[in-house]
């Protein structure tokens, strides 16, 4: 038994060596030893140092910190393949049950009443008869399943020669940038409303919703896109989407003539002994304040959908990047960065003239946030933990936990110095172009989340996120891991403000009922009616989270 457990460490230290070459060994590193986590065998921790070495013998041999991600692989904005196709009698050929889902779609059968806008039906189902072979009758919206009220937009082509009578719908993905929505507007004199509306649309969002948030009615909304497609000389809201791409396309062209831009943090709060904190501010600059605790990927980043909720919402969301992440510093290690960090926080806030605020946090940064409210003077209004990470007081706590996250975190418990390799081979893979291994190795029990990253506005986020989290070292990502392998339960204790869980209901890295008992022991309240996400609810439905916010915030 002792030579089998010496050989099977020789190979993990071998396995940890091997990626500085190939990252994505990291991976063949942690499935060698996923029979051997169940008795959480300490043999493991001998490798240790070995971690250590391999770590710094990869950061003298690749230089991960300060890459502008480059080779960071975007999918096509326009997939190849049609995600839906229909006859000329509206029955379903074939459909990408990744996007479209619903116990009506059945091939031969006529597509669902779910599938079309009902403002619009009449009319897309009459461009979509007169579409002629071969050509393209623009885009128009469909809805991906019976519980989607946004509702995605699709460009249409009808099949060429054999396939004249399909008609093939293509997903195309509307990315709102707010700098280049800004330019937008001073360049065609739009007023606030109308970039709102603007904003709104190519975000995802539609007439309705956009009445409904701004509590207006359907009328007044379509009366103020008339007005708005007068303004601009042109007829549909078909029109208006394809005249903002086109022009943050012109914008991107010359922006990013010179390469991948990096992201750059203006924000920076300098501390009287020397150290920094930066941070991001999104939603309504005039909004309540919320704080934001941060996941790993995305950073302190947000896609233009959550911005756009936080700012319907009427909230300001202020995101300091976590210690050891950009332009932030740090001291500590493991637990005690975290406290460190929640002491910093409360003379960052009073310098911003914040003295009561709301708390959020997403994935990775749910330790930061309870930290933060045990700690500070600040009155915290409430507090909501989209897909948060759970504590794991005994090893046999861990054995909740979805099988992807699960293994690193043995790892990481057993050998505190794997997270040096896991972060770097992972950082040094994505460079190279190999993200979705990592990607579909840590989801691989979560399709609905891994189809998340495969969007190119989030693939986007990411990278810059990137271009600034490892601008000066791996340290913040590699402590986090640490903490959260570790036992950071105490962090829970002695909440006073109302907490929410909101998690998905198509699960995460912790089932349903674990969640439950998680939020049972601490008090906590939960809302898993998250309908498309396991872990990332703030990407699934981020109005649903900022509603919850404006609720404890009254």
């Amino acid at each position: 038994m002792a030579e089998e457990r010496e050989t099977y460490v020789d190979r993990i230290i071998r396995d940890a060596y091997a990626t500085m070459g190939k990252p994505e060994r990291v991976i063949s590193l942690l499935e060698q030893g996923e029979h051997h986590f169940e008795a959480g065998q300490e043999d493991v921790g001998s490798a240790d140092q070995h971690f250590v070495e391999a770590g710094e013998l990869i950061d003298e041999v690749s230089t991960l910190t300060g890459s502008d991600f480059a080779n960071f692989v975007l999918p096509d904005v326009s997939p190849s393949g049609a995600e839906l196709v229909l006859d000329r009698s509206q029955r379903l050929v074939s459909f990408d049950p990744e996007v479209f889902s619903g116990p009506e779609l059945q091939r031969g059968h006529p597509a669902p009443d779910w599938l079309w806008d009902p403002a619009e039906r009449s009319e897309d189902l009459r461009r979509i008869r007169e579409t002629k072979s071969g050509s393209s009758t623009g885009f128009l919206r469909l809805f991906t399943g019976p519980d989607d009220d946004q509702g995605r937009w699709f460009n249409v082509e009808a099949g060429a020669e054999a396939q004249a009578e399909h008609v093939h719908f293509k997903l195309i993905q509307f990315r709102w940038q707010e700098a280049s929505g800004n330019r937008f507007r001073e360049a065609l004199g739009l007023t606030e409303t109308e970039l709102a509306l603007t904003r709104h649309l190519v975000s995802g969002g539609n007439v309705r919703s956009f009445a409904e948030q701004r509590e207006r009615s359907v009328g007044t909304a379509r009366n103020q896109l008339k007005a708005l497609l007068r303004k601009l000389a042109i007829n549909s809201q078909q029109e208006l989407l394809m005249l903002y791409t086109g022009f943050a396309h012109s914008l991107r062209l010359i922006d990013e003539s010179e390469g991948p831009k990096r992201h750059f943090c203006s924000r920076i709060f300098h501390e009287e002994d020397g150290d920094r904190i930066a941070w991001e501010e999104h939603g309504d600059p005039s909004g309540d304040p919320v704080l934001y605790f941060h996941p790993f990927f995305e950073g302190a980043l947000f896609t233009a959908e959550q911005d756009a909720a936080a700012r319907e919402a009427g909230l300001r969301i202020i995101a300091p990047w976590r210690p050891l992440s950009g332009e932030t510093t740090g001291r500590s290690k493991r637990i005690e960065l975290v406290r460190e960090f929640a002491r910093r926080l409360d003379p960052f806030l009073e310098a911003q003239g914040i003295t009561e605020c709301a708390v959020l946090s997403a994935t990775a940064g749910t330790p930061f946030a309870l930290g933060f409210v045990q700690a500070t003077r600040v009155k915290v209004s409430g507090v909501v933990l989209a897909g948060p990470l759970v504590p794991f007081p005994t090893w046999s706590d861990i054995s909740m936990v979805d099988i992807g996250y699960r293994r690193a975190v043995q790892m990481t418990r057993m050998a505190p110095a794997f997270a040096r390799i896991y972060i770097r081979a992972t950082l040094a893979g994505s460079l190279r172009g190999e993200f979705d291994k990592f990607i579909d190795d840590f989801y691989r029990s979560s399709p609905d989340d891994r189809a998340y990253y495969k969007r190119p506005e989030i693939r986007e986020l990411i990278r810059q996120s990137g271009t600034y989290t490892f601008i000066k070292t791996l340290d913040g990502p590699t402590e986090g891991v640490i903490i959260e392998a570790f036992d950071w339960s105490e962090l829970c204790r002695d909440i006073a403000p109302p907490v929410t869980l909101a998690i998905g209901a198509n699960g995460g890295f912790v089932s349903r009922e674990n969640y439950q008992k998680f939020a049972d022991q601490y008090g906590f309240l939960v809302d898993a009616e998250f309908r498309r996400s396991g872990q990332l609810v703030m990407h699934d439905d981020p109005v649903r989270v900022f509603a919850h916010l404006r609720r404890k915030i009254g």
